[in-house]
């Protein structure tokens, strides 16, 4: 049945009030509440640090109180770090220090190419003397051939032909005349002390 009369306009102005009812509640939703704006209340500040003394304790708070002045010391020390290294641009800046030549380079050894030919044979002698032109340790090598004759001939001839062939050898055989025969370094085969030796079958 049909409503007819004031009903109906009661149905539609409730209706009505729904309406604008939800709609406030969207704007309220979408929109941050104005109404809670927080304004500073002493009595309250006192009230939060009293309750919380409470619960740290004097133990809690002694430990409280040491980080706070901790990191206030980090604080002053990284403060003054950096006004320590700011210097201002009308600074003078410090005269420039004068030039020290650099000490010249000791002239290397000779090469005696003859010799080098009578123990290695002329090609291996040839590209020896080839790498001793850059200096370093190939040039003491090749200046210095008869440091290598420590154990006979055999094994000066093996390493002077490492050195000629071998460039990444040449560390190794430049040393080879200071570190061998090794007179106070203990034979190969002892144990060090404290220590069981390994035995292989």
């Amino acid at each position: 049945m049909p409503m007819i009369g004031p009903d109906r306009e009661e149905t539609r102005e409730l209706a009505r009030r729904r309406l604008e009812d939800r709609r406030a509640r969207m704007r309220e939703r979408q929109s941050p509440p104005r109404r809670k704006i927080a304004r500073f209340d002493a009595s309250a500040l006192v009230e939060v640090a009293s309750r919380t003394a409470e619960r740290l304790g004097p133990k809690g708070l002694a430990a409280l109180g040491a980080a706070f002045a901790a990191i206030l010391a980090l604080a002053v020390l990284a403060a003054r770090g950096c006004s320590a290294s700011y210097e201002p641009d009308s600074a003078p800046s410090p005269a420039p220090e004068p030039s020290v030549a650099p000490a010249p380079e000791p002239e290397p050894d000779p090469v005696d190419e003859a010799a080098l030919a009578a123990i290695l044979g002329g090609d291996l002698a040839a590209s020896l003397v080839q790498a001793a032109e850059s200096g370093g340790d190939e040039a003491w090598i090749a200046a210095h051939p008869e440091a290598f004759a420590v154990d006979g001939e055999a094994v000066q001839r093996k390493l002077l032909k490492l050195a000629a062939e071998e460039p990444l050898a040449v560390p190794f055989v430049r040393s080879f005349p200071d570190l061998y025969p090794a007179e106070t370094a203990d034979p190969c085969d002892a144990p060090a002390q404290g220590e069981v030796p390994r035995l292989y079958q």
